[in-house]
């Protein structure tokens, strides 16, 4: 399609705050039209679009700005003007499509979801705008993150369990989600011995190996690989990419599943101590450009992860990254 821009396209998407699930080659939505689950997909490359189960009867096929007038209510001007620039652009909605071309994707994609959970939130994980909140919304500001990013992530607060949980989606599906203490976890014993508590505890059962935390931020050609999820909500200013692997093991799957996704550059900032890891992705990326978000050192500290980093210090971290190429890693590393 003439004029047509893959980036703007995922831009228009994440600005939109569209919920999707990523193919290889497509944008998933549920469809507007005949509100089918995973019906709707949008070429990341060429924008064309094409619903399941309603192309024929309803014509809903096409250029991308009439998918998005209808999962946005945005006007078609406006849209034409995201996409192909202030320009009188004009698209036929019916393009010649054919199903074939969609039919492997959606193969996968209801395998995929087949085996994986599908949960609630507990009655106890508050949304952060609740009164009941309040100690999970000042612990997020202390530690750099503003609430109106972190209702962007859906992130909630449990009174019960006085801690902030992060959620696990893989499209709409809640897969788990993962608890982080607000209480102070280095304690003395009566007997005055030190002991450290746990910070994190999890819901059972999440398929880690398959997923990552904040998958619907990967709507670019870019990812940003954290370990945890404060370290990818410091990411948050590069707009989009930035995901948590959720542990220091980061799997084939997983890497699977950025590469699916269509990046062609992998940022990874994952903490000081996972040079080996690093090695490791290296191998399995292919033709992604990988590049080492280098971590500062604090007096005392040694260099610390990207959560302990401001936005804004996150961001310039993460822009000043330094290409890695696989055949000089021992600049990098000692291995």
């Amino acid at each position: 399609m003439n004029g047509f821009d893959p980036n703007k396209l995922a831009s228009f998407i994440n600005d939109a705050g569209l919920s999707f699930k990523s193919t290889g080659k497509s944008y998933v939505f549920d469809c507007p039209l005949c509100g089918r689950a995973r019906k709707l997909y949008i070429r990341k490359n060429d924008g064309k679009f094409v619903c399941w189960t309603c192309p024929t009867s309803k014509s809903f096929r096409g250029a991308p700005e009439f998918a998005l007038e209808a999962l946005t209510g945005t006007s078609l001007k406006r849209i034409r003007e995201s996409l192909y620039g202030p320009s009188n652009f004009q698209a036929s909605q019916a393009l010649d499509i054919s199903l074939k071309d969609f039919q492997s994707e959606e193969d996968a994609l209801e395998e995929e979801f087949e085996d994986l959970p599908d949960l609630q939130w507990p009655y106890h994980c508050l949304p952060l705008s609740y009164p009941g909140a309040a100690n999970g919304v000042e612990y997020l500001m202390g530690r750099g993150v503003p609430v109106e990013v972190a209702t962007q992530y859906d992130i909630r607060y449990s009174p019960e369990k006085r801690s902030i949980v992060f959620p696990v989606w893989v499209g709409k599906r809640l897969v788990g989600y993962q608890y982080r203490t607000i209480n102070e976890t280095s304690v003395i014993k009566p007997d005055g011995q030190p002991i450290e508590l746990l910070k994190t505890t999890s819901s059972t059962d999440i398929p880690r190996d398959r997923c990552v935390m904040f998958s619907n931020r990967l709507t670019s050609d870019f990812a940003i690989l954290c370990e945890g999820p404060f370290d990818s909500l410091k990411a948050h200013l590069l707009g989009s990419g930035n995901i948590a692997s959720m542990g220091k093991k980061v799997s084939t799957q997983q890497i699977e599943l950025l590469l699916k996704s269509g990046i062609k550059k992998l940022y990874i900032a994952l903490d000081p101590d996972a040079a080996q890891e690093i090695t490791s992705i290296m191998r399995k990326i292919g033709s992604v450009e990988g590049y080492l978000v280098e971590l500062p050192c604090k007096s005392g500290k040694g260099k610390v992860d990207l959560g302990s980093l401001s936005m804004e210090e996150a961001r310039e971290r993460i822009l000043s990254a330094k290409l890695i190429h696989n055949n000089h890693m021992h600049l990098y590393f000692d291995v």
